[in-house]
């Protein structure tokens, strides 16, 4: 006989029951039925697991091994059951994900705050990367998912879109008060502070703009987006960044504006292996980040209708 989880409740309720017609009552079976199963699980071990007289029915030692073993099996078991229960419904579980800097500071937050009251017993990883690092992490398969923008193409790789943002150029009114309304080609005439080449903004900019003649270098380039808004902020420069990276607070000195001719948008999107389902967890993850994606999604201006001077929060 192949000895199961349900044999083993058998033989723990007998002995929990003190005699074979409890046990099986409670069981909702019949007492021939539980007889054969201990006597089989008996010849099993090759010892008897029950001593059974006209007044009594109880473990021997040997039995008392065995029942407590069998506890121990049974309630790994269940354990087990409810962990993949939960982990089913999002509730356990391992959670990583490689995002971009933009958000991991903007939307990221809130989501986070949403999943973990929802799920409090999730162990969530966040890696910051730009996307090609993003996608890079989701091919190798060192995370769940990533999220990023659609700007590389990878045939192993499904995207889902989730939102589109838009480059804007930000400044310090205080530093800058001649600014009304800009162009591309007199922003790039401007001292300004650049993202360095492997964050993906300087192609964004190759790829949507032409070649100025009367463009100047960048006065420094960084990699971090709390660098750059210190450096906006201080003078030093203007800034070019997507709209989830602006961080534009009531009140502040910072003003923005999405310029036309052309409007450089890209699409900010779930990154998932190909082929390879999503865990629920993730998935729950995703759904969130997509529904507050939609709540702050900036309303860019009309083309050419001059500064913003404050932008809504993630969160607000």
């Amino acid at each position: 006989m192949s000895l199961s989880v349900q044999h083993m409740r058998w033989v723990v309720a007998a002995a929990d029951f003190g005699g074979f017609s409890r046990a099986a009552r409670h069981l909702g079976i019949s007492q021939p039925s539980l007889s054969a199963v201990i006597q089989a699980t008996e010849e099993k071990f090759g010892a008897r697991l029950f001593d059974r007289t006209t007044r009594y029915i109880g473990p021997t030692a040997f039995g008392d091994l065995i029942v407590s073993r069998m506890r121990a099996v049974i309630a790994e078991y269940d354990a087990m059951l409810k962990d993949i229960e939960a982990f089913r419904d999002s509730r356990l579980g391992n959670l990583e994900i490689a995002c971009l800097s933009s958000l991991a500071i903007s939307v990221v937050p809130n989501a986070v705050r949403q999943l973990k009251e929802r799920y409090p017993s999730i162990r969530l990883v966040i890696n910051e990367a730009n996307s090609g690092g993003v996608a890079q992490q989701v091919r190798e398969g060192t995370v769940d998912m990533g999220i990023c923008a659609d700007t590389l193409a990878y045939d192993d790789l499904l995207f889902t879109p989730l939102a589109v943002e838009r480059l804007g150029v930000f400044y310090s009114r205080v530093h800058f008060p001649e600014i009304r309304k800009l162009t591309w080609r007199k922003a790039l005439t401007l001292p300004r502070i650049a993202m360095t080449e492997r964050t993906g903004i300087p192609s964004l900019l190759d790829k949507h703009l032409p070649k100025f003649p009367d463009t100047i270098p960048p006065v420094v380039e960084v990699t971090n987006l709390a660098t750059m808004h210190t450096m906006v902020r201080n003078g030093i420069g203007i800034g070019i960044l997507p709209s989830f990276a602006l961080r534009l607070d009531d009140g502040d000195d910072l003003a923005v504006q999405y310029l036309a001719d052309p409007t450089i948008d890209r699409r900010i999107g779930a990154v998932s292996r190909r082929g390879r389902t999503r865990s629920p967890s993730a998935q729950v993850f995703a759904d969130i980040l997509h529904g507050l994606l939609k709540e702050t999604q900036p309303a860019f201006d009309p083309p050419g209708q001059g500064e913003r001077v404050a932008m809504m929060r993630a969160g607000d």
